[in-house]
């Protein structure tokens, strides 16, 4: 765990961001899945939550306001309708 609190390959973003970002530009089909992928953040539970680098840096770089994920985006997030494996995991 880093000095923050947060393990590696994980990012800390609001849970605002989260809801109201990640959420909808993922959609409906995905949105467990990407449920299931995060973590709460363990020094701010309610404000933050951890979710794996790979999707952060897929929607940090390719997020295009009030467009949906593209199939190449959730190829390179790594999605499947199988449960997530760790980050940690090739």
């Amino acid at each position: 765990m880093t000095s923050a609190g947060i393990p590696p390959l994980w990012t800390a973003v609001a849970r605002e961001t989260f809801e109201f970002n990640l959420v909808p530009w993922m959609g409906r089909a995905c949105e467990a899945w990407l449920r299931a992928s995060m973590q709460p953040h363990p020094l701010d539970p309610a404000g933050q939550v951890l979710i794996p680098d790979r999707i952060y840096e897929v929607f940090k770089a390719e997020h295009v306001p009030l467009k949906p994920v593209t199939r190449q985006q959730l190829a390179a997030i790594g999605y499947t309708t199988r449960a997530l494996p760790p980050p940690s995991e090739p």
